[in-house]
C-alpha cells in the first residue's frame, strides 16, 4: 500500500481536518441521544458504575466542574505516577492531581475519578497517545473532558492529524515553561464553555488546537519548499480588570471587535485563532519579517484607539495589547511547540515592560516599540 509522503499528508490535512470534525460531531450527537441505558466503554476498558449510566455524559462533567472551573486533574501515563515537576506546578496553584497507568484495569479508574482535565503523559516510553485519546473519547464518562498531551519530543504530522479534535493541545516538555501550562488551563476555563467543536462561538474563530495543526503544516512546507512565514501572538493587557469592571458581556464584545478587525485587515491565506481567553494568534503565510511587524503595529494602534465600551473604567483609560512576532527563518528548524514557546517568552517580556508594546524575535527592542504609545 502506498504511504503518502509528508507533502501529501500536508495537502490532505485540511480535508482530513474538516471530515474528522464532521464525523466526531455526528458521533457525539448520536451518542448524546442514545446514551441512556447503554453499556459504556466495554470494548475500551473504560467502564462507569451502574448508578452513573443513566443520563447524558455532560452530567459527569457538570457535577465536578461547575461554572467551567477546573479543580481535579488526572494524569494518565508516566508509569502511573504524577511526575514530581508536574505536581509541583499544579498543586500550589490549587489543583488536585491524581494519576493512573495505561493498562485496561488502571484506565477503568478514569471513568470514576470524574476529572475536570486529563493530561496524557506521552513522555513514558511505549505510550500511544492516539489510542488513549480515542478510548477516552469513546467512553461516555470521559468523552467531554478536555485533554492536554504532554510529549517528550516533537509529534509527527500523521499523529497530529489523528489527534485532531481529540485534544486541546500538545505541550513539548523540553520547551515550555510552567506558566505556559497554568495559562493553558486558565484559558480552557474561560473559552471551553463557549466552544462548538474547535470553533470559538464568541469570536467566530478557530481555537488553539487548529492553530497547532496549521503551524505544523506550515513548518513542513517551509522546510521542504523554503517558504517563509511568521507567527504573531497578542495578549490583551488588563483584560481581567476590564471584565471585573464591565462584566463578561462587554468582554465578549471586546473579543468580537478584535476578531472582526483581524479578519478585515489580514489576507485569506493567513490563519487567525483565538488562542486563549485573552490571546489571539496569527499565522502569516509567505510574510516577511517587516510585513509581520506592520501587522503587529496595525493591531496595536487599533487596540489603543478603538473606543471599547467601558474602557474609561480602567486605570489607564484604554485597552492595550502585548504583541510578539517570530519569523520562522530566525528559529528553524524547530517544532511547532518550540516556536510557540519562544513566542510566549516574548509575550512575557513585553508584559514585564508594562504591555502595549511589540517584541520581535532576534531583533533589539526599538525605543518606539518599547514605549507605551499612550505616554
Amino acid at each position: 500500500m502506498h504511504k503518502p509522503a509528508k507533502t501529501e499528508i500536508i495537502g490532505y490535512g485540511g480535508i482530513n481536518f474538516f471530515l474528522t470534525m464532521i464525523h466526531q460531531v455526528r458521533r457525539r450527537i448520536i451518542r448524546g441521544v442514545h446514551l441512556s441505558g447503554e453499556t459504556i466503554g466495554e470494548s475500551t476498558g473504560l467502564q462507569a458504575e451502574e448508578t452513573d449510566m443513566p443520563g447524558k455524559r455532560s452530567e459527569y462533567h457538570a457535577a465536578a466542574c461547575e461554572g467551567g472551573k477546573i479543580r481535579n486533574i488526572l494524569c494518565i501515563g508516566g508509569g502511573g505516577d504524577v511526575p514530581e515537576w508536574l505536581r509541583e506546578t499544579l498543586e500550589p496553584a490549587g489543583y488536585r492531581v491524581t494519576a493512573v497507568k495505561t493498562g485496561r484495569e488502571d484506565m477503568g479508574k478514569a471513568a470514576h475519578t470524574r476529572p475536570d482535565l486529563i493530561i496524557l503523559d506521552l513522555t513514558f516510553p511505549g505510550t500511544d497517545g492516539f489510542e488513549l485519546s480515542r478510548s477516552l473519547e469513546e467512553n461516555a464518562a470521559t468523552a467531554d473532558i478536555p485533554i492536554i498531551v504532554l510529549a517528550a519530543k516533537d509529534v509527527n504530522m500523521e499523529t497530529r492529524l489523528k489527534l485532531i479534535g481529540r485534544t486541546e493541545g500538545i505541550l513539548q516538555k523540553s520547551c515550555f515553561a510552567e506558566e505556559d501550562l497554568l495559562a493553558h488551563i486558565r484559558d480552557l476555563e474561560m473559552t471551553r464553555p463557549f466552544r462548538s467543536g474547535l470553533l470559538d462561538t464568541v469570536s467566530g474563530l478557530f481555537g488553539r488546537p487548529y492553530f497547532q495543526i496549521r503551524l505544523a503544516q506550515e513548518i513542513c512546507r517551509a522546510d521542504r519548499y523554503k517558504t517563509i512565514f511568521s507567527i504573531l501572538m497578542a495578549d490583551l493587557d488588563g483584560f481581567d480588570p476590564y471584565i471585573q469592571a464591565n462584566g463578561m458581556d462587554c468582554g465578549h464584545i471586546c473579543i468580537r471587535k478584535i476578531a472582526d478587525f483581524l479578519r478585515k485587515t489580514t489576507r485569506g491565506s493567513d490563519t487567525i485563532v483565538r488562542y486563549g481567553g485573552d490571546q489571539f494568534a496569527l499565522l502569516l503565510a509567505s510574510a516577511t519579517e517587516e510585513a509581520s511587524r506592520i501587522v503587529a503595529q496595525r493591531l496595536l494602534s487599533f487596540m489603543e484607539s478603538y473606543r471599547f465600551p467601558g474602557r474609561e473604567k480602567l486605570a489607564q483609560g484604554i485597552l492595550t495589547a502585548s504583541i510578539a512576532v517570530v519569523h520562522y527563518n530566525r528559529v528553524s528548524p524547530c517544532s511547532p511547540e518550540e516556536m510557540i514557546s519562544r513566542t510566549q517568552q516574548l509575550l512575557r517580556e513585553a508584559k514585564r515592560y508594562g504591555g502595549g508594546n511589540i517584541r520581535i524575535y532576534g531583533q533589539p527592542a526599538h525605543a518606539a516599540e518599547m514605549m507605551n504609545s499612550r505616554e
